[in-house]
């Protein structure tokens, strides 16, 4: 899409983040500081998770224009977000942490086993080691509850166990864990697998995506169903 190419290509800032993804983004870096006292084996402070939200929150909102709806006011997220945290913090804790915020650069192979030109860099939240088998957690803030076709269907699911496949030569366990903006915030797990199979897919799929780059192959997205905030769509159009 258009989108890939004004902000991958010409490095073009978008003219405003949704307030969603700034509240997304401030939550991860709370669940982060709360997963790095448990590997650190220190007691967790909820006081400091709930600050560390709210100075990411803050931060962004100094370097960043947040677009706000009507649905979505600043302190009707902020509310959302402390509560949000303090339900994940009632949640048994994850064990045997390995990575938190984990960076990887991983060879991604088509199915025919050739290895793609460049490399995928991957962030992946969590990553622990349960009994037996290395397990990735991926954190997601949502209004509504995750179907499992969509954990079935998503290729973020594919390009993180495609990361730890190649890194740790393990197949892992893959876990959703989508935090509910719901009136009473909830904690919704949704496992999902991935296979080698699965990762071949994600390489042909990869090749197209390179092509279409190379040609200079670049659509607008005319409805912002497809897209994570209106400023995709205001740059499609301009």
């Amino acid at each position: 899409p258009l989108q890939f190419y004004f902000q991958r290509i010409l490095d073009i800032p978008p003219a405003f983040t949704s307030a969603s993804l700034a509240f997304g983004s401030s939550v991860h870096e709370a669940l982060a500081v709360y997963h790095g006292t448990l590997q650190r084996d220190e007691p967790d402070d909820p006081a400091a998770i709930k600050a560390a939200f709210l100075e990411s929150w803050h931060r962004r909102k100094k370097s960043e224009k947040i677009l706000f709806t009507e649905a979505a006011t600043e302190k009707g997220l902020l509310d959302k977000g402390v509560a949000l945290l303090e339900a994940y913090l009632k949640e048994p804790p994850p064990q045997g942490i390995v990575g938190i915020e984990m960076t990887l650069m991983t060879p991604v192979h088509n199915s025919a086993g050739e290895v793609l030109a460049a490399p995928m860099k991957t962030v992946i939240d969590l990553l622990t080691q349960d009994p037996g088998q290395l397990l990735v957690w991926d954190f997601k803030t949502s209004a509504r509850q995750y179907s499992e076709m969509e954990t079935e269907l998503s290729l973020q699911a594919t390009v993180y166990a495609n990361a730890v496949w190649e890194n740790y030569k393990e197949l892992p366990a893959f876990e959703f864990v989508v935090l509910l903006k719901t009136k009473a915030p909830k904690i919704q797990r949704i496992p999902t697998t991935r296979t080698p199979h699965d990762f071949g897919r994600l390489g042909d799929l990869l090749q197209v995506v390179d092509k279409a780059v190379e040609t200079d192959v670049f659509y607008p997205i005319e409805s912002c169903l497809n897209c994570s905030g209106a400023a995709a769509s205001t740059a499609n159009h301009e």
